[in-house]
């Protein structure tokens, strides 16, 4: 229902409204000028206006106008970006009316609809009617894809390589990549693995190729895919034999078009650690992840693994021997988002295949059909139920999931599949005060090496609680049917010391040893922390008591970290560690380049001096049809949609800065750079100066719009030129003021006033002003020397005659010409 304004601002546009044989038009423009004093009417359409625009009745932004006595309008610039949402509205409007165009009834060559404008004086605004201000509030509810749809691919490359002296090596290379045509998101990957064990042959395999279109609420996808739960709130665990490759269609509901791979599993998963070492994350054989590890309670860092729920192991590597390996969900799932769509939901049905892989899958060539539903039954309880089948197997599940209040929720899963039988897991969360409660349950069959299978139940509670101003108690208890129970207790304690941050934590454990059955881990561990903030730099150090495998031992460590925010190495650290066995060594850094980043880490252990270490490396390759780039942001930073900008300055001492309408800034650099956008939602860079080094220079553009599908690049260039402020007056050929023209400059525009006079900005590598009067070109006017570098603010030129149509004129601001007086 259109409001009250917009009902009004309708019968002003429309033609009228006939009352006994008459009809009631809207005032023109000059109607509107006679009612006002005289001196204020000439000002009206001499000088530009700020005014209101209003599109349908709904507030647009606010915009310099430039009115004529002959009726028509032309948007020099919005001043601000609107209501959130409507910058690509902003950007139609203003590329419409770039120059003059007729008020009234719109005839011919009418955006989006347009049926007619209208500008009231007395209130300053401009109104735009058109034919969607009868739409359905059902469509506006989701986000319109650009026009033409976008184009272009990003191309995210990963290489993880890690070994040990007596172990191998091991790694692995995967490219993903996602590109855009038309309204169409192409997805493209490929996996390069080597395992490090005794299996440490290359094997390579094609993990996606297919097509996917975003609609009103579904989407459509047609290739070769593995099936997901994209966009369902309620993920149940995978059923046997439902994640492999599928040559096929899949279709579902869509309540977001965003989506983020940079968050945490929603369950935290830990390991413990003896003395220094290197964690694995694999799933299916495949390393997803690795990173050092200190002795202790460790959480693993699982941002960067794939969105989903899925299953993986854990291996903990110690002086380059397998130490243990564990097996754990990962948890990441979106959030519902409206309460509205109760239904959610995703269909697939196509055959499992092997495209370039050599990978083990027995069930390739099998038929595969299956699906998921979520439902809402309460803003606080969220059904769903799965079903697959692969061949002659099968299975289906069930999930529950109940937000209680803010800080109380609880997920349940149970599955059943011929293969595995029946499976259950519970996870529990709940908070009170300065604590809070994490309680899971599990159970499942684990397959052993005589060809049987025996059931495995485990248990975890972690206890979190703030004991006071800097204080904290953790607590984590397992129990394990296959291993017993393991409890680790740990009390921390933060303070400043010389204006730095001090933590000390002191950890008393006893935990099954590996995964030896019947042996206990048992010690004590003191650790402290000293950071200084101000030089970037830290120090570390351990001093405990444990034992395990049959002998206690003490052991001590020191750690020296430095961070350097303005270098391409941008951390470095070095550890030493003794205990029985000896001295080890160890070092890690973290660096950054234009063209790529990573991390590398290299220790020595103790025991047997031998070596082990590890590297990770990214990128993004992103092109369109006019600019290809290299960067540094990679796989974690979920780079799927991105704007390549150019900078060319004429000052390169000055930092440029981009702000992003939908959060995020960056600084530029001379050349070429990559930003990430926000996909499906339109946006707007913003580019501007920090203060300290402000200066008479000119950004053009000062801002840059997109609206992109995921996988679209744009591109746009960025020129910072130094600028002089140039005064004059324009005269017409009879000697007399020429007011209300444009003048034009790469640097800056405006319009004379009333009496001739203007003041604008203009590049002082090209000092040239372009005259128009209505949108017609009057003359060029240059001058014949680059402005000097004066002291002053304002260079004044004097009084610019246009003679005759399209007449270029020359002068020196320190001398006179024959149109320069």
């Amino acid at each position: 229902m259109l409001h009250t304004n917009s009902l009004l601002a309708a019968w002003l546009l429309v033609s009228g409204v006939a009352t006994a044989g008459t009809t009631v038009l809207a005032p023109s423009l000059q109607q509107q000028a006679e009612e006002i004093p005289a001196e204020f009417a000439d000002r009206l359409f001499t000088s530009p206006q700020a005014s209101r625009v209003e599109l349908n009745g709904a507030f647009l932004g606010d915009a310099l106008l430039v009115l004529s006595r002959e009726g028509s309008v032309e948007l020099l610039q919005f001043s601000d970006s609107g209501p959130q949402g409507q910058t690509d509205l902003q950007t139609i409007w203003q590329h419409y009316l770039s120059e003059p165009r007729a008020l009234g009834a719109c005839k011919a060559d009418c955006p989006r609809g347009l049926l007619s404008m209208h500008y009231n004086v007395e209130n300053a605004t401009l109104y735009l009617l058109s034919q969607s201000a009868t739409g359905n509030d059902q469509a506006r509810a989701y986000i319109l894809q650009p026009d033409h749809g976008s184009q272009g691919l990003i191309a995210r490359s990963q290489l993880n390589l890690a070994g040990a002296q007596q172990g191998g090596v091991g790694g692995r290379y995967a490219l993903d990549m996602s590109g855009s045509l038309g309204n169409w998101t192409s997805h493209g990957g490929m996996l390069l693995s080597r395992s490090s064990g005794m299996d440490g042959g290359w094997r390579h395999a094609l993990t996606q190729w297919y097509a996917q279109r975003e609609y009103a609420g579904n989407y459509l996808r047609l290739g070769y895919f593995t099936p997901d739960n994209q966009h369902m709130v309620l993920l149940p665990r995978p059923l046997a034999g439902s994640g492999g490759t599928t040559l096929g269609v899949m279709a579902g509901s869509s309540a977001t078009l965003r989506s983020s791979h940079d968050f945490s599993s929603s369950y935290p998963i830990y390991v413990t650690a003896n003395r220094d070492g290197m964690v694995e994350v694999l799933r299916n054989g495949v390393l997803l992840h690795s990173q050092a590890v200190s002795s202790g309670l460790q959480l693993i860092n699982t941002r960067s693994l794939p969105e989903g729920v899925y299953q993986v192991e854990i291996r903990l590597l110690q002086d380059g021997v397998l130490h243990s390996t564990q097996t754990e969900w990962i948890y990441k799932s979106p959030r519902w988002g409206s309460a509205e769509q109760r239904w959610r939901y995703n269909l697939f049905a196509g055959q499992q295949r092997k495209l370039l892989d050599n990978f083990d899958r027995s069930d390739a060539g099998e038929p595969v059909w299956g699906g998921n539903l979520n439902y809402l039954l309460h803003p606080q309880v969220v059904a769903g139920l799965n079903v697959a089948r692969t061949g002659q197997y099968g299975g289906h599940g069930a999930s529950v999931a109940l937000d209680l209040n803010n800080d109380n929720k609880l997920i349940a899963n149970w599955l059943h599949s011929g293969q595995t039988g029946n499976q259950a897991d519970l996870q529990w969360y709940g908070g009170y005060g300065d604590g809070s409660l994490l309680l899971g349950l599990s159970q499942w069959r684990k397959n052993l090496s005589n060809g049987t299978s025996q059931p495995v139940r485990t248990v975890n509670l972690t206890w979190q609680q703030q004991l006071g101003r800097g204080d904290s108690l953790s607590t984590r208890l397992s129990h394990g049917s296959d291993q017993g129970v393991g409890l680790d207790l740990g009390l921390s304690r933060s303070q400043k010391l010389w204006g730095s941050d001090l933590a000390f934590r002191l950890s008393v454990f006893d935990r099954p040893y590996g995964s030896l059955r019947g042996q206990r881990n048992r010690g004590v561990e003191l650790s402290m922390n000293l950071d200084f903030a101000r030089d970037g730099r830290s120090v570390s150090a351990t001093l405990g008591s444990r034992n395990g495998g049959g002998s206690r031992e003490q052991y001590a460590g020191l750690t020296l970290r430095q961070r350097q925010d303005e270098s391409w190495l941008q951390q470095y650290g070095i550890g030493l560690s003794a205990d029985r066995y000896g001295l080890g060594v160890s070092g890690d850094m973290q660096w950054r380049h234009d063209l790529a980043q990573g991390d590398a880490y290299l220790a020595r252990a103790a025991q047997g001096g031998h070596f082990s270490g590890g590297v990770n490396l990214e990128s993004t390759l992103a092109l369109n049809g006019q600019a290809v780039v290299l960067s540094a942001d990679g796989v974690s930073s979920a780079v799927d949609t991105a704007i390549i900008v150019d900078v060319a300055s004429d000052i390169p001492e000055l930092t440029l800065h981009a702000e992003d309408s939908g959060g995020g800034h960056y600084i530029l650099h001379s050349g070429r750079n990559l930003l990430p956008a926000s996909p499906y939602r339109p946006g707007k860079f913003s580019f501007y100066f920090a203060e300290r080094d402000a200066t008479a220079a000119s950004i053009n553009p000062a801002q840059a719009r997109y609206h992109l599908n995921k996988g679209g690049v744009d591109y746009v260039v960025v020129n910072v030129r130094k600028i002089v402020t140039l005064a004059g007056r324009l005269q017409n050929a009879e000697g007399r003021p020429l007011a209300g023209a444009a003048v034009i400059n790469h640097a800056g525009r405006t319009i004379s006033d009333s009496d001739g006079f203007f003041t604008v900005d203009v590049s002082a590598s090209q000092p040239e002003l372009e005259i128009k009067l209505n949108g017609q070109r009057q003359c060029l006017f240059k001058l014949a020397a680059k402005p000097p570098a004066q002291t002053q603010d304002v260079q004044f030129v004097g009084d610019i005659r246009c003679e005759s149509l399209l007449a270029q004129h020359t002068a020196d601001t320190a001398g006179r010409s024959g149109t320069l007086l």
